[in-house]
């Protein structure tokens, strides 16, 4: 039985909930390391795979994610940060038990500026550059499998502060969620607004996606959030192009030219 959700979730959070039972003899059979060394909770989130491997950075020049990318962010593109997810067989994990909450991904990075945006305007934040995030299925992932549902941005909400995405869901906007089960290979793009969520893996396969997050090179690194109620974050640009966060390493260690070209000041 899921726990109740913080910050009253509510019925919103019912969306993500298990539908069935875990039997934990089930459970351990099938996450058994022998059988799959991916069930390890260490590698259930394995990130900076570009920093490290060519096979994987050879995949941030393929035409078909160059033309869709520059589709939505322009001729001068980064990628500033990458991560696989996966879920193993019958997960239930955590506060959410294998899912994860409704949640909008700018409110994990920086906010995306140009050179000559005035710092701190309510009427320019969040409206001048977009980032993007590319999310690949490397199984396939149906709705059993904790599928990526969208709530599109068409439906009206605007920017949410993260602990409070509940409240700001109507159901509405829930009516208009949409599903996107994948195949291995297939690709979703979205905005760093779209307000989107997964459930758990309910099936007794693995569930594996590489998430690619990508902004236009011209954007600065810094919080650039009009929120006088919020700290502000230590950010920090060193001369090699390494990026801190509060003291810690953010995104990945080079933030890797997709196509285009750099500029000065840039991220």
């Amino acid at each position: 039985r899921a726990r109740s959700p913080s910050r009253g979730l509510g019925d919103v959070y019912k969306r993500q909930v298990r539908k069935r039972a875990v039997d934990p003899k089930e459970k351990k059979r099938l996450q058994d390391l022998e059988n799959n060394p991916y069930n390890a909770s260490h590698v259930r989130l394995v990130q900076r795979l570009t920093d490290h491997d060519d096979l994987f950075r050879s995949y941030l020049t393929h035409p078909q994610l160059v033309d869709t990318i520059t589709g939505f962010l322009g001729p001068n593109v980064k990628m500033w940060h990458d991560h696989i997810f996966s879920k193993p067989p019958l997960n239930d994990d955590g506060p959410y038990h294998g899912a994860n909450r409704y949640h909008q991904d700018g409110f994990f990075y920086f906010s995306p500026l140009r050179a000559k945006q005035k710092c701190g305007n309510p009427e320019q934040h969040h409206k001048s550059l977009r980032s993007v995030t590319c999310w690949i299925a490397l199984d396939d992932v149906r709705e059993e499998h904790g599928c990526l549902r969208y709530i599109p941005l068409s439906a009206g909400y605007g920017q949410c502060d993260f602990d409070r995405v509940g409240e700001k869901i109507t159901p509405e906007h829930l009516s208009q969620e949409v599903l996107t089960p994948l195949q291995p290979g297939d690709a979703v793009f979205h905005d760093h607004l779209t307000i989107h969520a997964t459930g758990p893996n309910e099936t007794r396969t693995m569930r594996r996606g590489w998430a690619l997050h990508f902004t236009d090179a011209e954007s600065r690194y810094g919080d650039f959030a009009y929120n006088p109620e919020v700290k502000k974050k230590e950010f920090i640009q060193t001369s090699d192009g390494t990026h801190f966060l509060n003291g810690g390493i953010h995104g990945n260690l080079k933030f890797r030219l997709v196509c285009g070209k750099e500029f000065e000041g840039g991220i």
